[in-house]
């Protein structure tokens, strides 16, 4: 037995692979072959990237544009249609946009403000575009009613968020100036329907009360805190739902509180101090009579007279703004520190 074991011993060693064996049976690489996929996704990225940018994508984008929006039609007979025969003729000022229609000009300013204005850009290019959107949003009501209601959206987004893009992160200012501007006109375009100038005096009646709230309890030497960026009572905060803008919500109001809250935290960027100034003098300039006292009243009552006195004198202001206005007050010590 003690042979058998040691024989059954022996062929067992014998049988085991050597360590020069088990070197030769593997797979070997020079990395070209590990790192060709990523390098192929990368220069297809790059390559849809650059399409993206060419000038015949943007004519292609403002073609779309002019054929969903009836901003004009084609001259020529052979030019790109995309109306499906059985669909209505395109859309005109007071009329209702089909739902496709409205997801292709959805898609159309989701290229302009989240590919095009982040790069730089000829000022003839930004001449263009503005004047595009702006023509789009002076003829529509319901075109501009979708797009101020989704930039009211995106204040409650992080990445999406074009109002904190466009003041505070985009590196080019001429596209940023361009874009302010554009944001500007749709609001005064939709100011214009007495619908949201009804919702908007609402939300400024909120604000009012609120802020009389708050000095009734500070007369009381009562501790009030700072003065809040939106509305807080519960019976107000159906204003700003962004569930119900349209119905119980205004767009406009959900943006001005927002914009209150980047005063406050302003005095940490030194760029959102130029463009965010810049985009409420836009807002504040509005020509027609109606809408510029409707929307300047309800500024007043947000307070952004004393947010922006705040800013622009800092820790040298008085003593009951700076408890109001933390934010806005912030010594330049601190924010550098």
């Amino acid at each position: 037995e003690e042979k058998e074991k040691a024989s059954a011993a022996d062929v067992r060693m014998e049988e085991e692979p050597t360590k020069g064996d088990v070197v030769s049976n593997l797979e070997l690489s020079n990395g070209y072959d590990v790192f060709l996929p990523e390098v192929r996704k990368s220069n297809s990225t790059h390559s849809w990237q650059s399409f993206l940018l060419t000038e015949e994508f943007q004519t292609f984008v403002k073609q779309i544009l002019d054929l969903c929006t009836g901003r004009k039609k084609p001259k020529e007979e052979d030019s790109m249609d995309i109306t499906p025969t059985s669909s209505p003729s395109p859309v005109m000022p007071g009329t209702d946009i089909d739902s496709w229609r409205l997801g292709v000009i959805r898609m159309s300013l989701s290229f302009v403000f989240d590919v095009l204005f982040h790069l730089s850009l000829k000022n003839t290019t930004l001449s263009d575009w503005s004047k595009t959107l702006m023509q789009i949003f002076s003829s529509s009501s319901e075109i501009t009613g979708m797009f101020v209601s989704d930039l009211a959206k995106r204040t409650h987004q992080v990445y999406e968020n074009w109002v904190r893009a466009y003041t505070m992160e985009c590196p080019e200012e001429g596209s940023r100036r361009t874009a302010l501007q554009i944001f500007a006109c749709a609001i005064s375009s939709l100011l214009s329907q007495p619908s949201e100038q009804t919702l908007l005096q609402n939300w400024t009646q909120s604000w009012s009360a609120q802020v009389a709230d708050r000095e009734r309890l500070m007369n009381k030497r009562q501790h009030a805190g700072a003065m809040p960026t939106k509305l807080e009572a519960p019976a107000s905060r159906q204003l700003e739902d962004i569930a119900n803008i349209g119905v119980t919500a205004t767009s406009i109001g959900i943006i001005l509180s927002y914009l209150s809250e980047l005063i406050e935290v302003s005095p940490r960027y030194t760029q959102a101090n130029i463009e965010l100034c810049y985009f409420i003098r836009e807002l504040a300039c509005m020509k027609a009579l109606t809408e510029g006292k409707v929307l300047r009243d309800a500024m007043v009552e947000a307070q952004f007279v004393a947010r922006l006195t705040c800013l622009a004198v800092r820790e040298r202001s008085q003593d009951l703004l700076k408890h109001m206005f933390p934010g806005s007050s912030m010594s330049l010590e601190i924010v550098e520190a």
